[in-house]
């Protein structure tokens, strides 16, 4: 998993959530960082991002991300009621938006609808 967030303590507290539930993990600081990690990383099955980042903003990193890595599933999080609607609507509702803050076990749970999860 890819867990892109500009805030440290998401990220971080993403991450280890995330390598508690046995998926193996890595940080991205914002977008630019974000694909420069995909393209260097052929074992990323999967992205999870904020919407909201200085740059570019986590749509736009999808939209991004699956130009490197074909049909990369994703997850935006959004800690905005209000934008989780436009949202999909706006970008055709290609991935799956969850509201932060996240409860965990739904993270965990979309996660391993999206992808296999390794055997720990």
């Amino acid at each position: 998993m890819l867990v892109v967030d500009d805030d440290v303590s998401v990220r971080e507290t993403l991450a280890e959530l995330l390598e508690d539930a046995d998926f193996r993990s890595l940080r991205a600081g914002d977008a630019a960082e974000a694909l420069i990690i995909l393209g260097q990383n052929a074992t990323i099955d999967a992205l999870v991002t904020d919407l909201t980042m200085p740059g570019d903003d986590g749509i736009t990193l999808i939209g991004r991300a699956r130009q490197v890595r074909g049909d990369l599933p994703a997850i935006l999080l959004t800690g905005y009621a209000e934008q989780v609607t436009s949202v999909t609507t706006l970008a055709g509702g290609n991935f799956h938006v969850l509201r932060k803050p996240v409860e965990s076990d739904r993270l965990i749970k979309q996660l391993e609808l999206l992808v296999s999860k390794p055997n720990g």
